[in-house]
Formats: structure tokens, C-alpha cells, sequence
């Protein structure tokens, strides 16, 4: 074989290994953006079940509590209301328009039994942060009442009955009641959060980021027999007697995280607006906050 043969078969083996590399190339590259995209919708898909395992054990710590006390009721009730039509104690807020609000008596969050004489009535709570003047539940079989605080040393405290206390047991269950409303604004981050502020003055406090919006439906016993009969949609004031549970849709949504156009989807909720989200950045949820009985 003559050199110049020689030269141009070398120049052929070339030629077809750079072909070869050109198509391993054209093949690793989209494989790779594959693998790359998977591996971000991996992340995306966790840090969303993460978000919405916190959002909903919030919902739990912060509503269980707005049900019966014991086993009685005063009259208490929970209010719903739209974002358009928001109470003074919120009206300042930079609040969420595709959300409600829900005000609440938040009770027995520190509980014990005491001991009841007449309109006075002695109780050991274990617990920091009760001052002259707060309110306490107190709850009996045969009857409720709120209390206020009087006196206080040492964890055991002296509180005032008011109204009647006939019907109460010398012995009952006692726990402290507070007032809140809870409602979406703009957080810390700039993004939605969930909030909770005292209903009788005082700061809010941001309780978790990244909810964007909120719906919230009570779950009613209406005929009093232990089982939920209706799921209301109408915005209102309901009776504590009443309520076997909180039905909430909420809608999540990651920190940073840009929407695609393409995968986008939609949820109609049940007050009829529309939420649009996608699985990478936002996604919806719903959960029921149970408060007593058969649901």
C-alpha cells in the first residue's frame, strides 16, 4: 500500500470516529437534560409533600382546639367570612382576594381540673403566660361557663364565674380561652402566609409561609345526633354545638419557583372561584380538621 493510500484510509477511520463521537454526543446531551429535568421535578414533587405536610399539621395545631371543651358548650361560635368583607381587627392586612378568614376561640390549650365554691373557683394550671384579667372555660356534664382571672401564684390561680354557675359540679375542667381570627396575607418572604392575630388587640403573628390561598367550609351536625349532616359553602357565624369539623382547600406554593405554562392545570373550588396551579411550583390540597362526633 502506497503512503498516499495510507494517508487517506487513516483520514477515512478518522472521519468515522468523529461520526461515531458526533452521534454518542447527540444522543448523551438531550439523555442528559432528561435525567437533569427528572431529577428537578424529583425535587420539586418532595419539597411539595414536605410544604404540605407542614401546612396541614399547622391546620391541626391551630383549629382542633375551636371545638367542644369537656362535654358541654357555653354558646361559642366560629365565624367564616370573605376577604372582601373582612372585621376591623384585620381590615389593614395585606390580604390574600382568593382566601377566607375563620374567627375562633382557641380552648384548652392549658388544661386541669379545680375545684369549684360558689362564683369562685381555684385551679392549678400547668402552664406560663396566663396574667389577671384572661379568660378561662370551664366545663362540667351538666353545664359550662367562662371565668376570668383573679388572683395568681405559683401556677394556681383564683377566678370569678360569670353568670350562673348553678348545674356545675364541684369539680371541673378548666382551660384557657383565647380569641383569634386566622387569615392569608403577605409574610415575611413576600410571599402568602398563613396568620394568626388576637381578636381583642395585639400583633399578629405569621405562622407558615408558602399557602397562597385558602378555603374553609364548616362540617355541621345539624340535627344534634353525633353525625355531619351538611358541608356548608355560605359564609356565616356557626354555633361551636353544631360543628363536627373544618373542611379547608388550600392551594401551596414552593418559595422561587416559576410556573410552566405548559403543565398547567386548574381547580374549581367549592365556592366556585378558580385556582391554577402547577405540580413542579404549586400544588392543591384539602383536609378535614376534625372537632367531635361521626364525620
Amino acid at each position: 500500500m502506497t503512503p498516499s493510500r495510507v494517508r487517506g484510509f487513516l483520514m477515512v477511520e478518522v472521519l468515522v470516529g468523529l461520526a461515531l463521537i458526533a452521534v454518542v454526543f447527540g444522543t448523551l446531551i438531550p439523555l442528559t437534560r432528561v435525567l437533569s429535568d427528572s431529577g428537578k421535578t424529583q425535587e420539586s414533587l418532595l419539597a411539595n409533600m414536605a410544604l404540605q405536610r407542614g401546612v396541614e399539621d399547622q391546620f391541626y395545631a391551630q383549629w382542633q382546639r375551636l371545638g367542644r371543651f369537656g362535654c358541654s358548650d357555653d354558646g361559642r361560635t366560629i365565624e367564616i367570612g370573605s376577604s372582601f368583607n373582612r372585621p376591623k381587627g384585620i381590615a389593614e392586612s395585606s390580604f390574600e382576594h382568593q382566601s377566607d378568614w375563620l374567627r375562633g376561640a382557641d380552648v384548652g390549650s392549658c388544661a386541669a381540673y379545680g375545684q369549684l365554691e360558689g362564683d369562685k373557683l381555684s385551679v392549678r394550671l400547668p402552664c406560663d403566660g396566663i396574667s389577671i384579667g384572661q379568660r378561662l372555660q370551664v366545663s362540667a356534664c351538666s353545664g359550662s361557663q367562662q371565668a376570668t382571672v383573679l388572683a395568681q401564684a405559683d401556677g394556681a390561680f383564683v377566678a370569678s364565674i360569670k353568670g350562673n354557675q348553678q348545674g356545675l359540679n364541684n369539680t371541673v375542667l378548666v382551660g384557657t380561652l383565647s380569641d383569634f381570627y386566622w387569615y392569608l396575607a403577605k409574610g415575611k418572604l413576600e410571599q402568602n402566609a398563613l396568620w394568626r392575630k388576637p381578636e381583642r388587640g395585639g400583633n399578629g403573628i405569621e405562622l407558615f409561609p408558602n399557602l397562597h390561598a385558602m378555603r374553609i367550609y364548616p362540617i355541621l351536625d345539624r340535627d344534634q345526633d353525633g353525625r355531619s349532616d351538611e358541608i356548608v359553602t355560605r359564609y356565616g357565624i356557626y354555633p361551636v354545638s353544631e360543628m363536627m369539623g373544618l373542611l379547608i382547600e388550600y392551594l401551596i406554593q414552593l418559595p422561587e419557583c416559576q410556573m410552566k405554562p405548559s403543565s398547567e392545570q386548574t381547580h374549581r373550588t367549592l365556592r366556585g372561584d378558580t385556582w391554577r396551579f402547577d405540580e413542579s411550583c404549586r400544588s392543591v390540597g384539602s383536609l378535614i380538621v376534625p372537632m367531635g362526633g361521626v364525620l
